[in-house]
């Protein structure tokens, strides 16, 4: 099997190593700061959206498509996100604001803190 070096050790980076492992690669991560921790997920907030591998069906991570929960921890951050949702409505996209009690109901393994969530089927 081959040795593959993987650059950057964000969501996406461990998660492309990880499944390299698991098919009998070695792998050596390569992170710009590896003991602060926080690399690429300080650029884009660690998401990997559904747009990503859309145009990619040669790529199979075991990935299962269920939408993106955009959770917000604050009041002032869920009407912002709320706002986005109805932006997204009024262009034919599926979009719908949850306050805290509905998200949990949804995704009963959210444990955080949160005001509540913006669910992109």
């Amino acid at each position: 099997m081959a040795h593959i070096a993987i650059i950057g050790a964000g969501a996406v980076g461990l998660s492309v190593a990880y499944r390299a492992t698991q098919r009998g690669h070695s792998v050596t991560g390569i992170d710009r700061h590896p003991a602060r921790c926080d690399g690429c997920l300080v650029g884009n907030a660690g998401l990997v959206v559904p747009s990503h591998f859309a145009q990619r069906p040669e790529l199979d991570f075991g990935l299962v498509q269920a939408g993106l929960l955009m959770l917000c921890q604050t009041k002032h951050t869920l009407a912002g996100d709320a706002r986005t949702a109805e932006q997204a409505r009024a262009l034919g996209l599926p979009a719908e604001a949850l306050n805290a009690a509905e998200t949990a109901a949804r995704v009963p393994h959210v444990t955080m803190k949160i005001a509540g969530s913006v669910y992109f089927p």
